[in-house]
């Protein structure tokens, strides 16, 4: 009883200091834009009208989808908080406080207690963790996910064979979650079977992880039974013929991965985060060469394999590599970080010395991020140039324009990215402003116009197309007024009355 007491309030002041970094800032901080504007639609139709859907986003392989899972995740959120994004949000922050423990469980496995307790203090405190934990999008519970099957896979090593049906239930849910990171990281789990020697486990075990994987994946054959079978017709071009294979290693995965290992563990410090991979990186390698613990060379053939798996394998991938591709790697990345730290700190003084001021650099770097730049989503990498939009400037633009109006109909445009995607407003208009002003703006038929344009985006491109864009508008309508709401501009504008 006195271990127990002992132990758990670490871990338990952990998983409260995670959770409290997740949910600063909200709802106002929700960055709601095109990917969740389209996804709320999409559940708004189930909830109302009752259309069920048997799939889910676009990936970026073309005829390949994500799976549904992630429509029927949020959907409990949404329909509990009568249509509010943070309803959907506050499952997937659960999922990332979780993964604190995971990360925690899984280093204690893999190495030691002091190991499991430095990894679930980076993993709470870690920008990019709190950042993917709050993105309202597919990938989001992969870090969970993904270190539950790192944790499975270990248990096999210890053959413990009930944990297939664990490892197969999770290539599943990743598989919904996000398509590339799940089949990029099989090869990592077939190095681990073969390195390990782990045996395949008996029949009856074999049948229930398949059928489990199965059932889960299930509306993906409902789809594909719809579909003429689109989806195997595109994988079997991705797979056979190559059309979205390169022959060629395409080398800038390595530095996605650095960015991504910079993201996670040291944000907006590339040259050290750099210099801190390659220090663990050869102690790992080192230590993997010298040491004779047969189960510390497992532990750290699962650490290397989970790490470099996938961005091997990418690099053979014939289109644009995004960073969230790489998001199942971040508990691998803090396990990996943390396992070179302990060392460190029971070296003698001078590398005492260096690991404390390591960790005490990346805790202060983390803490400084999350109350500096986490109220205005900077620093993000998957928001792009969308960084500043969020829940809080659309509500005001929305209460603006209805104020504005009066209570007379009135339609909207916004321009924005993706160009002429207004999903995230759309959203926004038939929830939000049907809840507070008790109707929704007019698709056509009305004088009143209002255009939304999101002027803070640093792109020639972009203010080169808005500016075509409103030279456009402006032959059919008269420019009124125009207001800066926060980032957006709102200009008010009435068709010309000479136009037909």
């Amino acid at each position: 009883m006195r271990e127990f007491v002992r132990k758990v309030p670490i871990i338990l002041f952990l998983l409260l200091l995670a959770a409290l970094m997740r949910f600063a800032y909200l709802p106002d901080k929700i960055s709601f834009l095109y990917d969740q504007g389209r996804d709320a639609l999409i559940i708004k139709d189930i909830i109302e009208k009752g259309k069920l859907t048997l799939i889910g986003p676009a990936t970026d392989i073309p005829g390949v989808f994500h799976g549904v899972l992630h429509y029927y995740l949020m959907l409990p959120g949404y329909f509990l908080s009568g249509g509010h994004p943070l309803g959907a949000l506050f499952l997937y922050i659960l999922f990332n406080v979780a993964a604190v423990y995971l990360v925690f469980l899984l280093g204690r496995s893999l190495f030691d207690r002091q190991v499991g307790i430095i990894a679930s203090l980076i993993m709470a405190t870690s920008y990019g963790a709190i950042a993917y934990s709050r993105w309202l999008s597919n990938p989001s519970p992969v870090p969970f996910f993904m270190t539950l099957l790192v944790y499975s896979l270990y248990q096999l090593t210890q053959k413990k064979e009930n944990f297939f049906i664990l490892l197969a239930i999770c290539w599943a849910v990743i598989f919904h979650a996000e398509v590339v990171a799940a089949l990029f990281f099989l090869p990592s789990i077939l190095l681990v079977f073969v390195f390990a020697r782990i045996k395949m486990p008996r029949r009856r075990i074999l049948v229930a992880g398949l059928f489990s994987a199965a059932l889960i994946l299930s509306s993906y054959l409902f789809f594909e039974l719809r579909h003429d079978f689109l989806m195997s017709r595109s994988a079997h071009r991705f797979l056979i013929k190559g059309a979205n294979i390169s022959l060629s290693f395409n080398k800038d995965i390595f530095r996605i991965f650095l960015e991504e290992f910079e993201f996670v563990i040291l944000n907006l410090r590339f040259k050290m985060a750099v210099l801190f991979f390659l220090m663990a990186f050869i102690f790992l390698l080192f230590r993997l060469f010298m040491v004779k613990s047969r189960s510390e060379k497992t532990s750290l053939l699962i650490i290397l394999f989970w790490l470099m798996g996938i961005p091997l394998v990418l690099g053979f991938y014939g289109h644009a590599i995004h960073h969230h591709f790489l998001i199942g790697l971040g508990p691998g990345m803090i396990l990996f970080s943390s396992y070179f730290l302990v060392n460190l700190l029971r070296k003698k003084l001078p590398f005492r010395l260096l690991g404390f001021g390591i960790l005490t650099f990346i805790l202060i770097n983390n803490l400084f991020l999350w109350k500096t730049a986490l109220p205005e989503n900077r620093s993000i990498k998957f928001y792009c140039a969308q960084q500043k939009l969020t829940f809080d400037n659309q509500r005001k633009v929305i209460d603006f324009v209805y104020q504005d109006a009066k209570g007379k109909k009135f339609r909207y445009e916004a321009f924005g990215l993706p160009y002429f995607l207004n999903h995230a407003w759309e959203y926004l208009f038939s929830w939000y402003g049907q809840k507070e002003y008790h109707y929704s703006p007019e698709k056509e038929g009305v004088d009143l116009v209002y255009f939304i344009i999101e002027n803070k985006i640093e792109s020639s491109e972009y203010h080169r197309f808005k500016e075509s864009w409103l030279e456009e508008k402006e032959l059919v309508v008269d420019f009124i007024s125009e207001t800066q709401v926060d980032e957006i501009a709102v200009i008010r504008a009435e068709k010309k009355s000479n136009f037909e």
